[in-house]
């Protein structure tokens, strides 16, 4: 269901004219990783093979850019469904939170702070923060 109003929501967009485009490419990449250095270097201290590091960049680039990129419509969409779908607000609830939880996990377990970028990790907290406000909408 999410998926498909959040296609809905860029054939409106379109139609209205005032659909916009955000990317990123491989000079962004790079950059990004670049300001990695610091924790480069501690997982090549720590033994991590060169392969592991570059996916776990590669991960760090894709995780951010996702949450940069979804996290706005993503308000408006839970916002939608839940105006629009009564009967599913339990399954959204569980959704939500399940999401919430995942968050929670990502920036407090030890060593995914031990290991993740300050700058990284103060940005997803925060992106967590404002996905948890939809689950505002249940408390009210």
């Amino acid at each position: 269901m999410h998926e498909l109003v959040h296609l809905d929501f860029i054939i409106q967009a379109r139609k209205e004219n005032i659909n916009q485009l955000f990317i990123s490419n491989e000079k962004n990449k790079e950059q990004f990783i670049t300001g990695l250095e610091g924790s480069v270097k501690k997982l090549y201290k720590m033994g991590i093979p060169e392969n592991k590091i570059a996916n776990y960049c590669n991960d760090l680039f894709q995780g951010i850019n996702s949450q940069i990129f979804n996290a706005p419509i993503d308000l408006f969409i839970e916002d939608y469904l839940y105006s629009e779908f009564a009967e599913l607000r339990p399954y959204q609830f569980v959704s939500v939170y399940a999401m919430l939880k995942d968050g929670i996990k990502a920036t407090t377990e030890k060593n995914i702070v031990e290991l993740t970028p300050k700058h990284i990790l103060s940005n997803t907290k925060i992106y967590n923060l404002v996905g948890a406000f939809t689950l505002k909408i249940y408390l009210v």
